[in-house]
């Protein structure tokens, strides 16, 4: 598809990976629709599909890209970012929110990023917006001595199945049931990585 792509319809690739490739460079639908058609017939095993065109794309890396799409009413494509992730405080996910839209908005997304950051180092983020919830899949016994679920299930005596609040800390586990044991750095550095 790659060579096809380039060579024949003069696509720019940006990105490819297992069943996909993301393209530059389409000067019209019909020229997308002719690549496909051919991919589909020298290909001849493999379904070939056009998923989505964007009229913005931010690829951070492999499988890590923020997409968005040339129709407004469609709700932009987030893969792999931090912030959709499970066991991430409230106040990531707003951000990564926030980064979106402002991105699909033509807003300049570093300028909330950067209040955040302050706002952190400041200590100036509510506890409630950096509190991290996880359900223990066993009980806080089993699991090894340094892990969270141990820590912190043991601090609120939980058991299996029961849903555990927990910030980040520098302590065991680097978690802690207390908010007095957060470690601001901690927040900052899932700030700088989402």
């Amino acid at each position: 598809m790659k060579h096809i792509a380039e060579e024949v319809y003069g696509f720019k690739v940006i990105y490819g990976d297992t069943d996909s490739i993301f393209v530059t460079n389409a000067k019209s639908e019909r020229a997308i629709n002719k690549f496909l058609a051919e991919c589909s017939i020298v290909l001849e095993d493999m379904e070939i599909e056009l998923s989505s065109i964007y009229k913005k794309l931010l690829l951070i890396e492999k499988k890590h890209y923020i997409g968005i799409h040339l129709d407004d009413t469609k709700e932009p494509d987030v893969k792999g970012i931090e912030g959709k992730k499970s066991e991430r405080p409230v106040w990531i996910n707003n951000l990564q929110k926030e980064f979106v839209d402002d991105l699909k908005c033509d807003r300049d997304p570093t300028i909330k990023l950067q209040k955040a950051y302050m706002d952190m180092e400041k200590g100036q983020v509510s506890t409630k917006l950096l509190a991290i919830y996880l359900t223990l899949s066993k009980d806080p016994s089993e699991y090894s001595r340094n892990e969270r679920q141990k820590i912190v299930g043991n601090q609120l005596k939980a058991k299996e199945g029961d849903t555990i609040k927990y910030y980040k800390s520098n302590g065991p586990g680097k978690a802690h049931s207390n908010p007095a044991f957060i470690d601001r750095a901690k927040y900052l550095e899932m700030l700088i990585h989402f």
